[in-house]
């Protein structure tokens, strides 16, 4: 009998995502893939950019979108660069020179990895990630066009991820919604040898021979049991950029509590991407706080999810406030959050939140269909500054 190859996987975080956290997303994939049986690695690329830029001017153009996604636009369109290089003109940096710095570290790169080993390269696209995944697609495809390159996350969900396979060539799928299911899915096809393995892959946006057409998504309906996500590339890469060449980047842990949001907020398409809320058992949740912390050597955790939900979250806070560890925590709250709650938080080591204090104005708030009031928005204002909660 013939033994199966088994495929091989990279997924990527590319820039401009923010240099002090790993990429939850390809963290998580890349547990779960493993979990299944598959070899995949889990790789930090903005860290590279870190490194060469230095981390004042990276974050510069993190904490200034859209500039990121403009200077990678002209790497996707040289036809166009100039045009798009000097719509920047008001931007607080040197242009051309970011735009040849961002070119060569993406180049050099690439260049330098061996992308043959991989059947799939995976990118996350989030903010500001788009138009450099495209680029780095481009440069994988011209020199191993065997490997098949998918985009996934919120930013390439249903329509978006059409337009994606019908304007960019390189991109051989997107995945519409989670990625647990189809990426392993896509993986076990490409081991069974199937040519054309998209209509057996759930939520899987595919070119057809007539149309761009989609699979029928699938989800995680429990969340219980989830590995720990792969974060060692990325805190290696930390690290050795610490030693390396001084770059002090201050490395956060990301942990992931729910998916998915029970509102149903105008501006927003966290709920639009997630089908339903689901929470992940307060008892997972702070044993992988306590594990990673512990392997990773860092006290300073980030809950992931669209917000904490007011009442439900008790027993949580109060598990990981028995670790008694020296935790700097950072979660998503309503502004409808209680005093008590917030107080039992901070006891947790909850040290910062994002309420979502969008406006105070309730005529816009209703617009905005937010289900919160401007007296709640001033209370949990004043409640975080009794309790020392930075906002």
């Amino acid at each position: 009998m013939i033994e199966q190859k088994k495929p091989r996987a990279a997924l990527l975080s590319l820039p401009w995502a923010d240099c002090h956290s790993p990429s939850i997303q390809i963290g998580c994939l890349a547990s779960y893939a493993r979990r299944a049986g598959f070899d995949v690695d889990a790789v930090h690329l903005h860290l590279n950019a870190t490194a060469t830029m230095g981390i004042n001017e990276y974050m510069l153009i993190v904490a200034h979108p859209p500039f990121g996604e403009v200077l990678c636009a002209a790497l996707v369109y040289p036809r166009y660069a100039d045009r798009i290089l000097n719509s920047l003109e008001y931007a607080p940096f040197d242009v051309r020179s970011y735009f040849e710095n961002i070119q060569g570290v993406l180049d050099n790169t690439i260049g330098d990895i061996d992308w043959s080993p991989y059947d799939i390269v995976g990118f996350t696209i989030t903010n500001q990630q788009f138009f450099s995944s495209l680029y780095v697609s481009r440069l994988i495809k011209k020199n191993y066009p065997a490997v098949k390159i998918v985009f996934g996350g919120r930013c390439v969900a249903g329509v978006l991820g059409r337009s994606v396979l019908e304007n960019f060539p390189e991109v051989d799928w997107c995945i519409d919604g989670e990625g647990e299911f189809a990426f392993v899915e896509l993986l076990r096809c490409i081991k069974a040898g199937k040519q054309r393995p998209e209509r057996c892959v759930p939520g899987l946006i595919y070119r057809s021979a007539k149309a761009i057409r989609t699979t029928e998504r699938r989800q995680l309906q429990n969340l219980a049991g989830m590995p720990d996500p792969d974060f060692e590339q990325y805190y290696s890469a930390a690290e050795e950029l610490r030693k390396r060449y001084h770059i002090d980047v201050k490395p956060i842990l990301p942990v992931e509590e729910s998916r998915g949001c029970i509102y149903r907020c105008a501006f927003c398409s966290h709920w639009r991407y997630f089908d339903g809320h689901r929470l992940r058992p307060a008892r997972d949740v702070a044993d992988s706080i306590r594990r990673q912390s512990r392997r990773y050597g860092i006290n300073s955790v980030a809950l992931v999810s669209s917000l904490i939900i007011t009442g439900g979250r008790q027993k949580l806070f109060r598990m990981i406030a028995s670790q008694k560890k020296d935790y700097s925590m950072f979660c998503e709250v309503r502004a409808d959050i209680s005093r008590e709650e917030l107080a039992l938080m901070k006891s947790a080591g909850v040290m910062r939140v994002q309420a979502g204090v969008e406006a105070l104005d309730t005529a816009l708030l209703k617009k905005m269909q937010k289900g919160t009031s401007v007296i709640e928005n001033l209370s949990v204002m004043k409640h975080c500054e009794e309790l020392g909660i930075y906002m």
